[in-house]
């Protein structure tokens, strides 16, 4: 089947064109950096160009970025926790998480002395809004003086944040610096859900809300049209915002940052400004770096060619992230004209794709396909259930998805976004379906951020089957809250359930659209395992039932790469502990990519 650009926001000429007129700015800048003051080894000053390969969204709780415009984005946010690549979370803004014997109550304390970049104290009232405007909680307990876009589905801060947080049923501020988590079920993995892959950031009070009218800081409600959520970010991280556009941020050292380097004591950040540019086109972003035209530049294994290519350059130096991304096909249930509410049509998707070639093909073999929904390794790995690529026996499924379908052949649709390599990713899998007699109709095309918003918008997602989800991390936390039927499962004790804006979205991060509720089942009794060896059965149980019906497709597990020009001289690159910590570090790379507070020009 061709490839019919249904929509495409931006064209290449015009990408071309504000690449060049960014970087012609970033450029400028970088051309006056300098490297001043020694402390230690370390130095600091200078200015550093990222290329990445994602737009920026915003900076308000519904604007959640993707992967390479995470690395912006949280330089000037924090979160209360960090990762370790064992899957230890560790404190940053918080001192510590704790739970009860039930594991339905989590005690946080809140590190002391931390203050915003616009010199707002970070203490429990703050983190307590954050948690209450992520969950929505605000609105349901105060309906009665709720803003009309706190409680209007498609306004506001509704967001996929309601059902990435939907057992939490209140937040209660014990003291300045400790807050509680009560939980609707206990679960074992809350820490993760606080650490939402690298996103749950902690935005200043006065970002979020009007302090004096207790309104909303977004149309109509803000004071200032420039500076509202969306679009004036106030944090507590190394850098401070200081401009933006969907291809570009520029963030500068925050001179009052709250945090020194635990192993020497230096002042953290050393560099004093960071310029992201958004280079869609992954053979421009790895010419850029190569060529040092930028400093660095973050990739992911969907740009495998470009990512081999530079490993064998010898002008840049390249970091590898672990394999904590997964790759999972969804198809969506419960979607009106969609053949997937049928078990055999989703059992002749799954043995159609031979995700081990794809994986040589379109990723050059840098994936894993480890045949499960996750890596083995993972908590929730298993092999049962596992469908293995037969074109024969897909083809028998398809016939008995026509069956089931009246005779009618099956109907749905694919989608990439503007980039090439993307593009040709997709027509590799509609060759695989075509060959299965469960051909497509035509690729739906468009900018990330434009399919981010139709697959996560809510009230279900748009999309006929979710291409990968966004489940990431080591561990359950943020991986299987995607595959509930529902938020707010029968009987949830949460108070958003019963809202208007929680019905709306109680199914917006339900990727299956199913209405299954084994699966709830299962996931409740993994999240209350009193023991890691528990919690593993259990998962290993629920990867099963999946795999089993065909509810998640299991697909190349993939990951970040970063790559600095050689000329930078950028040290300290994978040297700063997590915290106030000596010992305790975050991986390398990350989906964020590198972590800047700790990198300096030598």
């Amino acid at each position: 089947m061709g490839v019919n650009k249904v929509k495409e926001t931006v064209s290449r000429s015009r990408w071309t064109k504000r690449w060049g007129v960014a970087l012609a700015i970033a450029l400028t800048g970088s051309a006056m950096a300098t490297t001043t003051t020694h402390a230690a080894k370390s130095k600091y000053g200078g200015e550093v160009t990222v290329a990445i390969g994602d737009t920026f969204p915003g900076f308000c709780v519904s604007n959640i970025p993707n992967h390479s415009a995470l690395g912006g984005f949280r330089l000037i946010y924090e979160q209360l926790f960090e990762r370790t690549p064992a899957g230890e979370y560790v404190g940053s803004l918080a001192e510590s998480g704790t739970p009860n014997a039930t594991l339905d109550q989590w005690t946080i304390k809140i590190r002391p002395n931390i203050k915003f970049t616009n010199g707002e104290a970070f203490n429990a009232d703050a983190a307590k809004l954050n948690i209450d405007l992520n969950a929505t909680l605000y609105n349901a307990q105060n309906p009665s003086t709720a803003a009309v876009e706190f409680v209007t589905p498609g306004k506001g801060y509704a967001s996929t944040g309601i059902g990435v947080n939907a057992n939490i049923i209140n937040v209660a501020k014990i003291d300045d610096l400790t807050i509680r988590i009560d939980l609707d079920h206990p679960q074992n993995d809350f820490l993760g859900v606080l650490y939402r892959a690298g996103r749950y950031v902690m935005r200043a009070p006065s970002q979020l809300w009007d302090p004096v009218t207790k309104k909303p800081n977004i149309a109509p409600y803000q004071t200032d049209a420039t500076k509202t959520c969306g679009n004036y970010p106030i944090g507590t991280g190394p850098f401070k915002f200081v401009s933006f556009t969907t291809d570009t941020l520029v963030v500068e050292k925050n001179a009052d940052y709250w945090r020194k380097n635990p192993i020497n004591g230096d002042k953290l950040p050393y560099l004093d400004k960071i310029t992201f540019v958004n280079v869609k086109e992954p053979s421009q972003r790895a010419a850029a770096v190569r060529k040092g035209t930028v400093d660095a530049g973050s990739f992911a294994t969907s740009e495998a060619t470009f990512v081999k290519g530079l490993r064998t350059s010898s002008t840049v130096t390249g970091y590898t992230a672990q394999t904590l991304w997964w790759g999972q096909w969804v198809p969506n249930v419960n979607k009106d004209g969609s053949p997937f509410k049928y078990e055999n049509c989703r059992q002749a998707v799954a043995h159609a794709i031979d995700w081990k070639t794809y994986n040589k093909v379109r990723f050059k073999g840098l994936a894993d396909v480890s045949g499960s929904i996750v890596s083995k390794g993972h908590p929730m790995y298993s092999l049962t259930g596992s469908p293995k690529y037969d074109v024969n026996v897909a083809k028998d499924y398809a016939a008995k998805c026509r069956v089931d379908l009246g005779g009618k052949d099956p109907s749905f649709v694919l989608y990439a976004d503007t980039s090439t390599q993307s593009q040709n990713n997709v027509k590799l899998v509609q060759q695989y379906l075509n060959a299965a007699n469960m051909a497509p109709g035509n690729t739906y095309i468009a900018e990330a951020a434009v399919l981010i918003g139709a697959i996560y918008g809510g009230p279900v997602t748009k999309m006929d089957i979710t291409e990968g989800t966004p489940a990431e991390g080591g561990d359950s936390a943020y991986v299987s809250i995607f595959f509930t039927s529902s938020a707010f499962p029968t009987g949830a004790k949460s108070p958003v359930a019963a809202t208007t804006i929680g019905k709306a979205y109680a199914k917006v991060i339900a990727l299956s659209n199913n209405s299954d509720p084994e699966i709830d089942r299962l996931i409740l009794a993994a999240q209350a395992a009193p023991t890691k060896a528990a919690a593993k059965t259990a998962w290993a149980a629920m990867t099963a039932y999946l795999q089993t019906h065909a509810y998640l497709i299991p697909a190349p597990h993939t990951t970040f790469y970063s790559f600095v020009n050689k000329k930078s001289k950028l040290m300290g690159i994978g040297k700063l502990p997590i915290g106030l910590t000596k010992n305790k570090f975050a991986a390398t790379v990350t989906n964020k990519g590198l972590e800047w507070a700790g990198i300096y020009k030598g």
